[in-house]
């Protein structure tokens, strides 16, 4: 969706996650697992064309390269036509910086582990988003909604901070009790160390 198209240290949340969707693409390859993605956002759903056939990383780089972040994120409806209909096990990765208007991500992450999907979920945040490295006067907007929001940094900072600190643990403990992994990964964050994190995950995973 647009949120992603967030950007810090000279690369967005956007440019990140299709390095590591890449990567995970590779990896799922070189194992000879078969290989489905989605791009999600309200006005349709990008994905390769099918699940079945072979081989298909070759294509994936073509569809990462044209996505460009806009929208929001889909009806509920919408994706259980595509993500939830399949009766086999599948694991299932989420790339996302969780920006939902109400509980829509974390409620189709729910029904998608009640379907015995095994889901990993990567969070991603930027740099200043994390440590609120913003001083004096500032503008905010939301990248979904255009909304703007006006304030002095140093009168936010203290509790944006708590706030920025309780949440991704309280979103930890809720997906981690339903059997959903969970990984923050800044931005900064080095694709080898972001990867590494997220297998060992998998492997504490019930």
């Amino acid at each position: 969706s647009a949120s992603m198209s967030h950007q810090d240290i000279k690369i967005s949340k956007f440019d990140y996650a299709r390095f590591l969707v890449a990567s995970l693409a590779y990896l799922a390859d070189r194992q000879g697992d078969l290989l489905d993605f989605h791009a999600v956002h309200d006005a349709h759903v990008d994905g390769l064309p099918s699940r079945r056939r072979q081989h298909q990383l070759s294509g994936l780089p073509k569809i990462l390269e044209r996505l460009v972040p806009s929208g929001v994120w889909p009806a509920a409806e919408t994706l259980e036509r595509q993500l939830a209909v399949t009766r086999s096990r599948e694991i299932i990765v989420l790339i996302s910086d969780l920006h939902e208007r109400h509980d829509e991500i974390r409620g189709i992450l729910t029904k998608l582990r009640a379907l015995r999907h095994e889901v990993l979920v990567l969070h991603l945040m930027a740099r200043n988003e994390l440590d609120f490295t913003y001083e004096g006067d500032v503008t905010f907007e939301d990248l979904e909604t255009g909304e703007l929001v006006q304030s002095n940094a140093e009168s936010m900072r203290e509790d944006y901070s708590a706030a920025n600190e309780r949440q991704p643990s309280e979103l930890r403990e809720s997906l981690i009790s339903q059997g959903i992994a969970y990984e923050l990964l800044p931005l900064d964050q080095p694709l080898d160390s972001a990867l590494k994190g997220f297998l060992q995950r998998r492997l504490e995973l019930p």
